[in-house]
């Protein structure tokens, strides 16, 4: 166990946590206390779903390391939360083995850094949150090849040093240590300054053919910078028997060039993705691996797998990489069925899809995401056991999410009967269903609106209290949309809806881009109150999240409108103005990418309306099975 082989802690016999009921920060954390908000520590057997009960691991993880190890004594906030977030997930990894925490991070905080990387502005002041990240993966990247004892031994003579600590001190540590694993000597603390610091990320440029192997790196920001990459990749000759070569390529090549013969297939670098670089193959080895993909998926690992799929994608919104690579790349997820690979899958088509919101590519895009992913939902949405894993019941609870969210007929039918089953004989249903469901019943049956909302207000159990606020923002009704934002910015009972969970309701409701014009126009003749009731930072979270979801050009227009207006206090008139921005950026970045998509979409030929209804059929005879699913639950 990590925490065994590190030094125990300072002088802290004992570690209290404080549970509030609304903080919208989480976690806070203080020497010998840690402030939490209730769902992030507590469960209730029967309610608390899978996403719910990684939540909690997490917060365990992530307090008791920070905790262990005095990181208190460490000033610089981005340090000090970077090495409790690499820690955390060491832990989580630690206390449940079979949850994928390890493969999890990089979903959770790699991925989240290469789109945080091109969003914030390049200053150390603005960035410290992205700064964390940076250190997590970055600790990742150096246990990747200096192995894990390595950053075990440096964390262990950093805490030892006792006194203040910083950033400066852990980079000597950890470069002295793997000192003797190099013998040019690149980790010094230059490197780790380089990765962390250093704006923007590489993007390494493979190129191989029958008769060479070539590579190259490029700054994404295009400002010139270049890192030192320990380079890892195989062969389909090589991962059969799962081999992986290294590679350094240094600031000061230009161009490398690798002793291997390629002409037998094809190759893959950044094995599992350990190191923060995307990869942009030539055209010849993304048809390679494509066909590998599609004949035997299962020689790439599974986080490599997550890998390509994610790099594919954003290359082809960056323009370095064509669609028609990315949609054709993707066409094995009919036989995938990996919770990770889908899972960053449908981040990125769900990403395309509201690009375009409101457009018939939109539409076109959805269809060909449903064929896709019909035989990974028929698979796994109603394979229920009591006795079944962790990772079972989350991949349930995401799949009749994705499935719903893209109006999946066959999802939408099931989970309605789901939810009017429960209406019928007032008993519960696992809790990973519970979600999918109760937006189903919302959205399906607008007269159950109220009673949902009743059970909203009557539910103790936090996390439960926020399954509820989902389901209700999933409404299509006017009226109920206008008492739901009444509740979050005018109402003062913050006994039956707090402040964190009126921030979360709001969020959900923009979920949705049909929903920004009727929140707009109520937050602007409501702004003064709500701005008293919320406060300036929830508010610039909610303006932030309906410039997000801005895609009708009429609600971009509305919004212009409304800027014109004289009157506006100025702060308001400065998130209106900053709405705008955003929404605007992303209206280019649609117009610009459109008839790539649509082109590339086109070639891929997605199946026609009729044909899909044949291939998804209805639920004869489901209220016969979904009895069985309603045994010994709790609503």
């Amino acid at each position: 166990m990590w925490l065994l082989d590190l030094p125990p802690p300072l002088p802290l016999p004992k570690m209290d946590i404080l549970v509030l009921p609304d903080i919208t920060s989480g976690t806070s954390l203080s020497p010998g206390i840690v402030t939490c908000s209730e769902d992030h520590v507590l469960l209730m057997e029967g309610i608390s779903n899978p996403s719910s009960e990684q939540l909690v691991v997490h917060t365990v993880a992530n307090t008791v390391s920070y905790q262990w190890f005095s990181l208190h004594m460490i000033p610089e906030g981005w340090l000090r939360d970077g090495v409790a977030t690499y820690l955390q997930y060491k832990l989580a990894s630690q206390l449940k083995p079979s949850w994928r925490f390890d493969e999890l991070f990089t979903l959770d905080i790699l991925h989240e850094i290469f789109v945080e990387e091109l969003d914030v502005p390049n200053s150390v002041e603005n960035v410290s949150p992205l700064l964390y990240k940076k250190v997590a993966v970055t600790l990742r990247m150096v246990e990747s090849f200096a192995t894990e004892d390595v950053v075990r031994r440096s964390l262990r003579r950093f805490i030892d040093r006792r006194g203040f600590l910083n950033a400066d001190q852990l980079f000597n540590i950890l470069s002295n240590h793997s000192a003797d694993l190099f013998t040019s000597n690149l980790l010094k603390p230059g490197f780790f300054r380089a990765w962390i610091f250093q704006p923007g990320y590489p993007v390494l440029t493979v190129n191989a053919t029958n008769s060479s192997l070539s590579v190259s790196q490029r700054d994404v920001l295009q400002n010139g910078t270049l890192w030192p990459l320990l380079l890892t990749f195989t062969t389909r000759a090589l991962a059969k028997n799962r081999n992986v070569y290294q590679y350094w390529l240094l600031p000061t090549d230009t161009e490398l060039i690798l002793p291997f013969n390629v002409s037998d297939g094809w190759v893959l670098f950044n094995i599992n993705q350990t190191s923060r670089y995307r990869v942009n193959y030539n055209t010849r080895n993304w048809e390679l691996l494509t066909d590998q993909l599609i004949r035997n998926y299962s020689l790439i690992p599974a986080l490599s797998r997550s890998q390509l799929i994610d790099d594919v994608f954003q290359l082809a919104r960056a323009e370095m990489v064509n669609f028609t690579i990315a949609f054709a790349l993707t066409r094995y997820l009919k036989h995938e069925r990996d919770y990770l690979s889908w899972l960053t899958a449908s981040k990125n088509f769900d990403q395309l899809i509201q690009l375009f919101y409101g457009t018939p590519l939109a539409s076109d895009l959805e269809k060909h995401v449903i064929s896709l992913y019909w035989p990974y939902y028929n698979a796994t949405h109603r394979m229920f056991s009591v006795s079944e894993s962790h990772m079972a019941r989350l991949t349930r609870q995401d799949v009749l999410y994705w499935a719903c969210h893209w109006q999946l007929e066959s999802c939408i039918n099931f989970t309605s009967i789901l939810f009017k089953q429960w209406q019928s004989v007032s008993l519960g249903f696992p809790a990973e269903y519970k979600p999918a469901a109760l937006c189903a019943g919302v959205r399906q049956f607008p007269q159950v609106f109220y009673n949902v909302f009743d059970s909203f207000t009557q539910s103790l159990v936090k996390s439960d209290r926020s399954v509820f606020l989902s389901a209700l923002a999933c409404t299509r009704n006017s009226s109920h949309l206008h008492y739901l934002m009444k509740t979050v910015f005018i109402d003062k009972n913050q006994m039956m809806i707090g402040h964190y969970e009126k921030l979360h309701l709001v969020k959900q409701i923009l979920a949705r881009p049909e929903n920004v014009k009727p929140v707009v126009l109520f937050l602007v003749q409501n702004y003064d109150t709500a701005l008293s009731m919320l406060g300036n930072d929830i508010m610039k979270t909610i303006w932030f999240s309906i410039g997000q979801s801005t895609r009708l050009a009429s609600d971009l227009q509305l919004l212009q409108t409304i800027a014109q207006n004289v009157s506006l206090t100025s702060s308001l008139q400065e998130a209106i103005n900053s709405t705008i921005a955003t929404a605007e950026s992303a209206r280019r970045q649609a117009q610009r990418l459109a008839p790539l998509v649509a082109a590339a979409l086109h070639l891929i030929s997605p199946p026609s309306t009729s044909s899909r209804s044949a291939l998804m059929p209805q639920f004869s005879g489901t209220l016969t099975l979904l009895s069985l699913l309603f045994i010994k639950f709790t609503f």
